[in-house]
């Protein structure tokens, strides 16, 4: 697997301004071997917390309901993704389901293929993109301090079921007196969307500096607003940075793999998926679609059915050849009478 390791923790990085090191990581996320932080949904009054590990092609997302979150202890997570090369990892519902994306497009969708690009489309876009989750990770690129993006093609996996496909953002990054990224507003644009955009649709992103990082152009505090052509205003969000390493290195597969969990845990269990692995709603654990999976065995004795019917039609002329060969002309299966 190729790394292109990112420059932002170089000397010549260094002399730019701290919001200029964001709109890089932005754009262009490092490898990190951690980064632990806790989202709090005023709305609804939960928080969750999460811990990520990521560099181009691997990540790793954990989410618990509690805190401290372990390094270790991996049975501290209610559910965890991960993923290296192209093995995936699904630790939920007790047990363990891992994919290996092998090419064949029939199992694209299957429940650990949705986990992974579900979770990777909301809280990992999320927290790499500092806030806008309607991005992909790595799509933002500047233009100063605004940016364009389209997102209109079809073949893009990732977020709520593809619920932003079909619309357009425009977004401007606002500076403090320090030279750091203090406020981001991105607009959504129709552009023959699936559903319609509350009129004046902005959404803000303010950016705190609280707690210091160890990257210390990233904002340790992210509250996200929503804003109407009404002019109300409600905070959809807040995200609270507790811990960013960027990785010195590119990390191993060992960094990501779920292997040895299952190795040492014995309520783990595996299932490697494939197009009939499907979810059967709420928070029941997959399970194979029974038809689905019949028609699959039917596929699987294919073979044997056809070599039956060959066996069949040769046997006929064998037996036919057998009689001419061995059974003397003239003869009969009648018995004789004695005389």
């Amino acid at each position: 697997m190729l790394l292109v390791v990112s420059a932002v923790g170089s000397a010549a990085t260094q002399a730019q301004a701290p919001a200029d090191l964001f709109k890089h990581f932005v754009s262009a996320p490092p490898a990190l071997s951690d980064l632990t932080w806790v989202q709090e949904l005023p709305s609804v009054g939960t928080t969750n917390y999460f811990r990520l590990k990521y560099q181009p092609g691997a990540l790793f997302l954990g989410e618990a309901g509690s805190w401290p979150l372990s390094r270790t202890d991996l049975d501290a997570y209610q559910t965890i993704v991960s993923s290296f090369g192209n093995i995936y990892w699904d630790r939920s519902f007790n047990g363990l389901y891992v994919w290996t994306n092998t090419g064949n497009t029939r199992e694209i969708g299957s429940i650990v293929d949705f986990h992974y690009n579900f979770a990777k489309g909301t809280e990992v876009t999320r927290i790499l993109n500092m806030g806008v989750q309607q991005a992909p990770v790595g799509a933002i690129h500047w233009l100063n301090d605004t940016f364009v993006l389209t997102n209109a093609s079809p073949k893009l996996r990732w977020g709520l079921f593809q619920t932003w496909e079909g619309y357009w953002l425009s977004g401007e990054l606002f500076r403090d007196s320090k030279g750091r990224a203090a406020r981001l507003a991105v607009v959504p644009h129709m552009m023959g969307g699936r559903r319609p955009l509350p009129p004046g649709l902005i959404q803000v992103y303010e950016y705190s500096y609280d707690r210091p990082l160890a990257l210390p152009y990233l904002p340790s505090t992210i509250n996200v607003y929503f804003t109407t052509a009404n002019k109300s205003e409600r905070m959809a969000e807040r995200l609270r940075i507790v811990h960013v390493q960027e990785a010195s290195s590119p990390l191993p597969e060992s960094a990501f793999s779920l292997w040895p969990y299952h190795g040492t845990n014995v309520q783990a269990s595996w299932f490697v998926s494939n197009e009939f692995l499907l979810s059967i709603g709420g928070y029941e654990p997959p399970k194979l679609d029974p038809y689905k999976a019949s028609l699959n065995r039917r596929r699987n004795l294919r073979p044997l059915y056809f070599t039956a019917a060959i066996t069949l039609l040769c046997l006929g002329p064998v037996i036919l050849w057998f009689r001419r060969r061995f059974v003397p002309s003239g003869t009969t299966a009648e018995p004789v009478a004695n005389t």
